[in-house]
This record gives structure tokens, sequence and C-alpha cells, in this order.
């Protein structure tokens, strides 16, 4: 089956959104480039099992692809100056917003995929165009402007997990969450509607102990996971759930440490068709919970494998074989048993777990490539749990990714930064070059 390639040029999106007649944020701003569907998106799976390349996408002259989000229908485009929304199972556009000639400053899709958020600088202000889409058509749902406080910004951006951040909070569902610190005030975790920007909640009793010390923070779909530590009486790692509505304490665990750890040592985790949340604590190895309630689904996992994925039901890791200096990669129960393995083929990169993405049926694993200063063609190898065939896939492309750097901070499970498991698709981030020109161009491809 052919390859279905798709490039949205600047002068071709201009001539779309004439002819649907689609409104722009300002209509009397004519350099915005607005297309809406007329037919909301329907949600569709994330993908268990992945073949072939089904498709390829290029993004406008004079644009560049700067990060991709999953939402119900497919993936979000992150470009220099606006997003795009493509369905996952064919690559076809769904809807764009853009500006040409001013910078994105951010962009960011809700926990359940319905939203999508903007933001642009103001020239000569701390505010920001604050913009929030609807996912499954692209029209606008908020436009206004946010002033947003610096000192809760330097404080957040430190302390939130991926994803869902922006450069002004993290997302819920309806709203936008911000954590801050002073010394007259103390924690403050508050929380903001999206579409009107009124203050919803706040929660200030957050420190339970007065050596508390504040780490990460991730949402999910309903709850706020917060993190901590104190060293008196004795050394612990605290986690706190807050509902994502409210603001009301859900539930709270504290865990004994055997040593000190620093609060910003302990990682936050979720996983695309998964709903737990998974904390990895030194000393204690990965707690796998309910981020409702609070209830850990295992006992602590220990941390000297590297985990590379989960479900709901199970998680897979990697296992070093120091003897032939080569990795099996194992699926496990909560329960704590093994229940599927693969033995990939060989690799001469011995950083080749790194490069990998979790799927029901498969690991995708990314050979990057790299020879001296520069990178060959990537190539996707699918490796089916408790078979031994292997499909190599080849990308067409450059993935200019470090091989020993996948991009995500050690002790984060997630798949790496150039890939984005969403609904239909695994899609990769890369680069092709011009046959005629020789220049670099940034494409995605979707692996169906």
């Amino acid at each position: 089956m052919a390859v279905k390639k798709i490039c949205i040029t600047a002068a071709s999106a201009v001539l779309i959104t004439l002819i649907v007649g689609c409104q722009s944020a300002d209509p009397a701003n004519e350099d915005i480039l607005h297309q809406v569907s007329n037919s909301p998106t329907e949600r569709i799976p994330v993908p268990e099992n992945i073949t072939r390349v089904g498709w390829e996408w290029e993004a406008a002259e004079n644009s560049s692809i700067t990060d991709t989000h999953s939402f119900k229908g497919g993936v979000v485009v992150s470009l220099n100056d606006g997003v795009v929304a493509l369905q996952g199972d064919t690559g076809e556009e769904i809807w764009h917003y853009r500006r040409p000639g001013q910078k994105l400053n951010s962009s960011g899709v809700t926990p359940d995929g319905s939203l999508v958020v903007l933001t642009y600088s103001q020239e000569n202000s701390n505010s920001l165009d604050l913009l929030v889409l609807e996912s499954s058509t692209g029209e606008i749902n908020s436009d206004r402007t946010a002033v947003i406080d610096e000192s809760s910004r330097e404080t957040h951006t430190l302390l939130a997990a991926m994803p869902h951040l922006t450069d002004f909070g993290l997302l819920t569902n309806t709203n936008r969450v911000s954590y801050s610190h002073s010394s007259e005030e103390g924690l403050r975790l508050r929380s903001f509607d999206l579409t009107t920007g009124e203050e919803a909640w706040e929660m200030s009793n957050i420190a339970s102990k007065p050596s508390f010390s504040p780490g990460p923070f991730i949402t999910s779909e309903e709850t706020v996971v917060l993190v901590g530590t104190s060293e008196t009486p004795e050394p612990t790692a605290t986690l706190i759930g807050v509902d994502a509505m409210s603001g009301e304490e859900l539930w709270r665990e504290e865990y004994p440490v055997a040593t000190p750890v620093s609060p910003s040592s302990i990682r936050l985790s979720t996983y695309p068709g998964s709903k737990l949340l998974f904390i990895h604590i030194p000393t204690i190895g990965y707690l796998a919970i309910n981020p409702v309630n609070g209830t850990p689904a295992s006992d602590p996992l220990d941390d000297k494998n590297t985990i590379v994925g989960f479900s709901d039901d199970n998680y897979s890791y990697s296992a070093w074989d120091a003897d032939t200096s080569s990795s099996t990669y194992f699926r496990g129960t909560f329960e704590g048993e093994d229940i599927l393995s693969i033995d990939p083929p060989e690799s001469a990169d011995p950083y080749a777990e790194k490069h990998v993405a979790s799927l029901e049926d498969v690991l995708a694993r990314i050979n990057v490539n790299k020879n001296g200063n520069s990178w060959s063609e990537a190539q996707l190898t699918v490796m089916p749990w408790g078979a031994e065939e292997v499909n190599t896939i080849n990308l067409d492309m450059k993935v200019p990714s470090e091989p020993n750097q996948d991009g995500v901070a050690d002790g984060i499970i997630a798949p790496p930064v150039y890939m984005t498991l969403a609904p239909g698709a695994l899609v990769i981030r890369g680069q092709s070059s011009d046959n005629n020109s020789g220049e670099e161009t940034n494409i995605l491809v979707g692996i169906v």
C-alpha cells in the first residue's frame, strides 16, 4: 500500500480558509490563518499493533515542528506560529490555527484530549494572548488576555512534571493549575478556569510537617498529584491527591525513606492509554498508584531495571545482561509475575532501550543511526510480545537524537520526546532531505 504524503503550504491554507469561510480569532487581523472542521472528530483508539508507515506530513514553508500532543482524534502538531490537528490513522488535516510571523509561546492539550490551549506573547507586556480551541473542530472556545504572575510561573515551571504543561501552568480538563511559594504566603496550589480566567479554588494547607519541601506535581483527568519530602522527625516522601474540580484533598500517603532524598529527584509519570500514575522515589523504587484514591496497584517495583511503559494491568521493562551485553524485555503483572518476553535482535547501540515505545501487542524501538557527527536514516524495529519475528520499518528520514539520550529525564516513563503514541498511530518526528536543495525539512510519519 502506498504511503500517503501530505503537505500543507501557507498558500493552500489561505485558499482553504477563504473557501470554507472560517472566521479568525480577530476578524480585523488578516494574518491569522484559521480553518475549522464542519464535522466533529470522532474518538479513535490508540493502536495496539503497528506494521507500516501509513502517512507522512510536512510542515508549511517557513514553519517548523516544535512539539506534538495527542488528542482524541489523533495528534496536534505545534509549529513555531500555531498548531495543526491531524487525524491519527490517515494524517489528514482536520483544522489549523496559525499566526504567521508571530511566535507561539506554548501549546498544550487537556488530559481528556478535548481542549487545545495556545499562548502568544503580547509586545512589551507580561500578558499573554490565551486561546482555548475545541480539539474536535478547532473552533474557538475562549480568546482572552491573561496576566501571568511571574513568581508563580517560575516556581511551577521548575516543579511541574510532563505532560499537559504550558508556560503558565499544568492543565486539567477545564482549568490551569499553578503552584507557587513565597515567604509570606507559603505553598499555594491555585486553579483558574481556562475559559473565564477566574480562580476556581486555592489550596494552601499543603505542608504536613515544618520541614516539608515541595517536589513535582502532575495532573490526570480527575486529580492533581503533588509530592514532597520531609527530613524530620524521620526522612519521608509524601504524596497528596487533590480533586481537580474542587481543590479538595482526596488522600495523603507518607512513605518512609532510608535516607533523605531531594524532592526534585522524585519522578512522576503517566502513559498513553493508562489511568495509573507511576512515581519513582529513590531508595524505594517505582510505585504504581490509582491517582483518584492513592491506592497502590502493587508493592514497590525494583528500579534496577528500566521500565519502558505501563498499562492499567501490567508494565514492561528492560533487563540488562552483563554476560551477553544485551537486553531482554519483559512484561510483568503487578502481582510480580513475568508473563511475556522479547529477545530483541542484536544492536550495536548499548542505549537502545532508551528509544522505545510500548504498545499493547508490541514494543517499537528506533535505531537513530548516528555515525560520528551525522545521522543516517532511522529504522523502527517492531517486536511482538511472545513471538520471535520482528518487523523492521525504514522511516526514510533522520531522527537526530543522541543514542544515549531520548529527551526524557531519568526515572520518567515515557516514549522518546520525538515520539507520540496517539489515537490512530505512533507518530514520529524527524527530518528529511530535499533531493534538489539538500535542505533539511521537518516532517512527521504516522506508523499504523
